[in-house]
């Protein structure tokens, strides 16, 4: 092969690599969810999920956050996706499944009580792993189960944002 192809050869390859970099870039995770809304940090540090990330972003997106969407409306994403910087620089804990994509904190723009949203989940069959009530903010965590059923689905709430107690539709809610 003579320098031109081997050049040509390169240039081509280097242009699909540029083109999925840009699909991978624009293409919405889910069809209300922008990658730009489930990786915003308020930390001005860089927030960019590789492919795995991105991957488990698309799972949350199209099998925890659509469905509530489409029972609760529209929600606000408070944090999905984390970078080790992010993580770090907002306090989260070392095994959050905000590091790899599995997890949302989220607010329903109508007003709808955290509890609220935590007892349809409870109620759900979705692929939940936690899903944590934020009395002192008003915020719910979700992560999604990455592995096969049974889901772990382990409900907790704390008043304080440093202790965590079991939650259960019904349960103390102070």
């Amino acid at each position: 092969m003579d320098i031109d192809s081997q050049v040509g050869k390169s240039l081509a390859l280097g242009s699909v690599a540029l083109v999925a970099l840009w699909v991978f870039r624009s293409k919405r995770p889910s069809k209300h969810f922008s990658l730009s809304e489930l990786t915003t940090t308020s930390t001005g540090l860089s927030n960019v999920p590789g492919l795995a990330a991105r991957g488990k972003l698309e799972k949350l997106a199209n099998e925890v956050l659509e469905p509530m969407r489409e029972r609760f409306g529209a929600l606000q994403i408070n944090s999905g996706f984390r970078s080790s910087a992010v993580n770090r620089a907002v306090s989260g804990s070392k095994t959050s499944s905000h590091l790899t994509g599995s997890a949302a904190d989220l607010q329903a723009l109508d007003g709808t009580p955290a509890s609220t949203l935590a007892a349809w989940l409870y109620d759900s069959d979705l692929p939940l792993n936690q899903v944590i009530i934020y009395w002192n903010t008003g915020h719910l965590h979700v992560a999604r189960d990455e592995g096969p059923k049974p889901y772990r689905r382990d409900f907790k709430q704390t008043f304080d944002g440093k202790t965590y107690e079991a939650w259960k539709p019904g349960g103390r809610q102070s």
